[in-house]
């Protein structure tokens, strides 16, 4: 069951000690098109087409998806006009990434939806898709489904908790604590290693549906206790959620 406790006021705080730094890696097919020239994206990139007839397999390598003449991008799952541009963070950069490395390809790109994070790799592995296009970071279970490219950034897995939260600067403290992750997450291994040490540790799965940033306005609504995120985004949801 998740701490009871009630925050006195909404917003987020890091624990003072990281966990593990980590590479986040992104399913990208060639790290190229991050040189490519220009800032900002494209003009064009407004005419990305849609995937509401895109359903067709193709599990072939490049020959084969040059044939089709279109990159199918796999995404998590979220409206767009969702997103908020921040600062220090671009929601749409490794969507631009991956336009811009279709278009060099003379190929057209095709954003594909995917309503759970878990199933991103199966619908690569299964053909649904041409290449995955989401932060995720490299653990043995998902190398065997793919290949990941070179890592566009570095970033910490941060235990997270409420910003009146006290009581949690060192791991010793997360004892009789709950984190709420996602089981397919890299978080959730994370917190197994983290378990053998501090067994008092409770994890609660919560619904795959759920992405991280959704997982954190809980935390900071007192729905969830805890929760287990990049650093990177969780400097992004502050500027927000203070």
């Amino acid at each position: 069951m998740p701490h009871k406790k009630q925050p006195n006021k909404k917003g987020l705080k890091p624990m003072q000690s990281p966990i593990i730094l980590l590479a986040c890696l992104l399913q990208l097919a060639a790290a190229a098109c991050s040189r490519e020239g220009g800032s900002g994206p494209d003009a064009s990139a407004k005419r990305v087409a849609r995937a509401a007839d895109e359903g067709y397999i193709e599990k072939g390598d490049l020959p084969a998806i040059q044939v089709r003449g279109k990159l199918r991008i796999l995404l998590p799952q979220r409206q767009e006009d969702e997103l908020l541009v921040r600062e220090g963070f671009a929601p749409d950069m490794e969507k631009v990434l991956a336009e811009r490395f279709a278009r060099k390809l003379n190929l057209t790109p095709v954003r594909v939806f995917v309503e759970k994070y878990q199933d991103l790799l199966p619908s690569l592995r299964d053909g649904k898709g041409d290449l995955v296009v989401a932060g995720l970071t490299v653990i043995p279970e998902r190398k065997r489904l793919a290949a990941f490219s070179v890592p566009l950034s570095l970033v910490r897995e941060q235990v997270i908790t409420r910003a009146d939260d006290e009581g949690l600067r060192t791991p010793d403290d997360l004892a009789g604590r709950t984190v709420a992750v996602r089981r397919s997450s890299s978080y959730w291994q994370t917190l197994q290693h983290l378990a053998k040490k501090h067994v008092d540790l409770r994890i609660l799965l919560v619904p795959e549906s759920l992405d991280t940033e959704q997982i954190l306005n809980a935390v900071a609504t007192g729905r969830y206790d805890l929760t287990v995120a990049d650093s990177s985004l969780v400097r992004s949801v502050r500027l927000y959620t203070p």
